[in-house]
């Protein structure tokens, strides 16, 4: 005898009755209609509030019930809600058809739908039947408040990296310049990085990252951006060579007028098929002109007027950790509409491109015999890039507001890039602190002829830190300038000039 006897005709009974079930319950959503007017909410400004009308017709006699639900893509955040949230119908009569309006706000912008499902009460089968009959679809867009902060956080930056660029043309030295052009051997190291290394590594991450088309173009372009702005100060605080790194930012920003395009067309199309990629041309001139004018500037105050151009140099450095703190806590709190938008696999994939830039710089550097010095300026000129030219391409070439969401890429490369550099300015300063280098006046002068990797050849070292030259004796970083009438500090070095003593260049 059966353990379930005599139970087990009701479920018998039962699973005989599921399959009529579920087509009744099929029958009774397919006879439903709802319709929305509008049948989509495009452009909607975020905190508006549109009004939508739903249509209901074709519903069988009886009371019906209705609930509207909002659903975000691509997020957990709720970026729409939707009053009233339930609807409840009673038919009388055959082929009436009923109108209710309902009122969308938008909260945040992405894009998101509304939902209306049908329920349906049913005692003979002892449960609720929900079952979704319509959507409308949503997209919203960022209001005019956030426009004009991000408008506002645009030209403080610009305005405090003019400040910042006429400090460090105070730094530099027209002649290692002209070395540097004359003997380009570390700026072609540093552009072959750049623009070969950086590309395929920027394709390879956004391959691996996983996510939609757009971001995956938003992680390739920032890739593809020339040399940042910001590398020419994290070198000067990690002592590097500031004149190449200054000499390699200027030529990348002026081979990206072909780089970028040549990139972007050859593999951008391949993530987002045959889309419109705007190259930010006027972009990219801007940013030259920004860099050589508050240089040039600077240069001219190192040669007019020296007392000054010492005063600029000294604020350098803490000028620029205000910089960086004020770019920091600024741009996330304008852009903290985009956190529901942060992925573990995008935080890696974006936040990998930095350091492996760092990397790959520092070991090409490093296989061609570079100086400490050079090898720091090219590592961190390959490693920082310029994700204002990305953001401006992605704006462009992108609708809204996956113009907006896409940008989020570049913001994560951008965040990410101070932490090993701020992490390496440590461990160099604590180094220093624990084994400090032995004063250049504490050993006899010794001459020592350049090597063969030196760019300024013309230069011969005093003890690493001095140079003998036919016109006298010129210091690296630091030096004493030591004139008939007394002693007079300056950033670029020494130079010790004499009536009685003529030293010459061996």
């Amino acid at each position: 005898m059966c353990l379930l006897w005599p139970l087990h005709y009701v479920v018998m009974y039962a699973l005989l009755l599921l399959p009529l079930f579920f087509c009744l319950a099929e029958a009774f959503s397919a006879n439903i209609t709802v319709k929305f007017s509008p049948d989509k909410l495009t452009r909607v400004v975020s905190g508006a509030v549109s009004p939508v009308d739903v249509q209901f017709s074709d519903l069988p006699l009886g009371d019906h019930v209705f609930e509207l639900s909002a659903s975000s893509v691509d997020t957990s955040e709720t970026l729409v809600t939707v009053e009233p949230r339930v609807i409840v119908l009673r038919v009388d009569t055959a082929n009436t058809t009923f109108r209710r309006a309902v009122n969308v706000t938008a909260l945040n912008l992405g894009y998101a739908s509304v939902k209306v499902r049908a329920r349906q009460d049913g005692n003979n089968v002892g449960g609720r039947l929900q079952t979704e009959v319509s959507s409308l679809p949503v997209s919203i867009i960022r209001n005019e408040v956030s426009s004009r902060l991000d408008m506002v956080f645009g030209i403080c930056v610009a305005v405090l990296m003019a400040v910042t660029y006429v400090n460090m043309g105070c730094t530099l030295d027209l002649e290692v310049i002209r070395d540097c052009i004359v003997r380009p051997v570390g700026p072609a190291i540093g552009l072959l990085c750049q623009y070969l290394i950086m590309p395929l590594a920027g394709y390879s991450l956004a391959l691996a990252s996983g996510t939609d088309a757009s971001m995956q173009l938003a992680v390739f372009v920032t890739g593809c951006s020339p040399g940042g702005g910001a590398s020419n100060i994290w070198t000067y605080l990690l002592r590097g060579n500031v004149n190449l790194s200054v000499t390699m930012t200027l030529i990348s920003s002026l081979l990206a007028f072909a780089a970028v395009p040549a990139w972007v067309f050859c593999l951008g199309r391949t993530l987002v098929g045959d889309s419109d990629l705007l190259i930010p041309y006027s972009k990219i001139l801007t940013l030259l002109i920004s860099l050589v004018v508050p240089c040039a500037i600077g240069i001219l105050i190192r040669r007019k007027l020296p007392k000054v151009a010492n005063i600029l140099t000294r604020l350098l450095k803490p000028w620029s950790v205000i910089l960086f703190v004020f770019i920091l806590s600024f741009g996330v709190y304008c852009n903290l509409h985009l956190w529901g938008y942060i992925r573990w696999n995008l935080v890696l994939s974006a936040g990998f491109m930095p350091l492996l830039g760092f990397i790959a710089g520092a070991v090409a550097s490093r296989l061609c015999r570079r100086s400490l010095s050079d090898t720091i300026a090219i590592s961190i000129e390959t490693g920082v890039q310029n994700t204002g030219v990305a953001i401006y391409m992605l704006k462009f070439s992108l609708p809204e507001p996956a113009n907006d969401i896409a940008i989020l890429a570049p913001i994560i490369v951008a965040s990410m890039t101070p932490l090993p550099l701020f992490t390496a300015m440590i461990v160099s300063r604590v180094y220093t602190a624990l084994y400090p280098t032995p004063s250049p006046t504490s050993s006899p002068l010794v001459a020592v002829l350049p090597s063969k990797n030196d760019d300024s050849s013309d230069w011969l070292n005093l003890n690493k830190d001095s140079a003998i030259t036919g016109g006298g004796v010129n210091g690296l970083m630091g030096g004493v300038n030591v004139n008939e009438g007394g002693v007079n500090d300056t950033v670029g070095g020494a130079n010790a000039l004499s009536r009685d003593s003529d030293v010459r260049s061996v």
